[in-house]
């Protein structure tokens, strides 16, 4: 149960900076409502869990020496670090629905399948989702098991798939409150959680040292 909350959080968090899935999510609400706009997250939260998945199985071929988990562990800090600095210099997103192509028929499968296009076609996620996965396997938070892989990449999706319904109830409920400032706002808080997290497992690594 606690590697699937580590799952949910991990792929919660990991939803949370702007990307082309955010922007799809808010402007799929903006110009057909929320049902389609969550089929765009779902598909994005789908590809999260096969990433996660591959990338878990992927690592239990390797065994990290005590020297490999420090540099695993260093590149987390570091990745947090950029993360965090890319929310606080980001610019304000493009709400504009026209500035996206977006299915106009009713069924949900196009949208779902716009997440998928939009997810492969970034290979900034993936490569994310690369170091992340090898920054978890450096700190031993779970046992190197096939089953305990199975269950923390279902937690990321289920996570994901959290943070895009969120984000599209948000923006359902509070369509002509939630402006590009306030969406910008809340870019520059995750900024500043990332960092002061990336600067507490920094110093906590350095205790070890």
């Amino acid at each position: 149960m606690i590697i699937f909350l580590i799952g949910i959080l991990l792929g919660f968090f990991i939803g949370i900076p702007v990307g082309p899935i955010n922007l799809a999510v808010v402007k799929v609400v903006l110009k057909n409502g929320f049902r389609p706009a969550f089929a765009v997250g779902a598909g994005g939260a789908f590809m999260d869990l096969v990433y996660f998945l591959i990338v878990f199985f992927g690592l239990s071929y390797f065994t990290f020496s005590s020297h490999t988990k420090l540099i695993f562990k260093i590149i987390g800090v570091f990745i947090l670090l950029g993360f965090g600095m890319i929310e606080l210099l980001r610019k304000p997103m493009d709400m504009n629905p026209n500035s996206l192509e977006i299915p106009s028929n009713k069924n949900l499968t196009p949208f779902f399948i716009l997440g998928l296009v939009l997810y492969m076609t970034n290979p900034t996620l993936i490569a994310t989702i690369s170091a992340v996965g090898a920054t978890l396997k450096s700190f031993e938070l779970f046992p190197d098991t096939n089953l305990n892989y199975v269950v923390i990449s279902l937690g990321a999706g289920c996570g994901s798939a959290l943070w895009y319904y969120t984000l599209a109830s948000l923006m359902k409920k509070y369509t002509r409150k939630v402006t590009v400032k306030v969406l910008n706002r809340i870019n520059h808080i995750c900024g500043v959680f990332i960092l002061g997290l990336a600067i507490y497992v920094g110093l906590q690594m350095a205790d070890l040292l």
